[in-house]
């Protein structure tokens, strides 16, 4: 049975909006965490943010 969002908002102490990004976002949510765990540093990260040119960013680090 799915939960509403006002359920899970609840449980995990967020608002609703933040809710409805994670559920739109989830995929590239994912995408982006599985990223993080095979590179080195990962473990300090604390935000989300995507990098405004990809290709740069994996010259640079990769």
């Amino acid at each position: 049975k799915g939960k509403t969002g006002c359920n899970s908002a609840d449980k995990f102490g967020v608002g609703t909006s933040t809710m409805s990004d994670i559920k739109k976002n989830t995929d590239s949510i994912l995408l982006y965490t599985c990223k993080l765990d095979s590179e080195d540093g990962s473990e300090n990260r604390k935000i989300l943010k995507r990098t405004k040119n990809e290709l740069l960013e994996e010259a640079l680090y990769c």
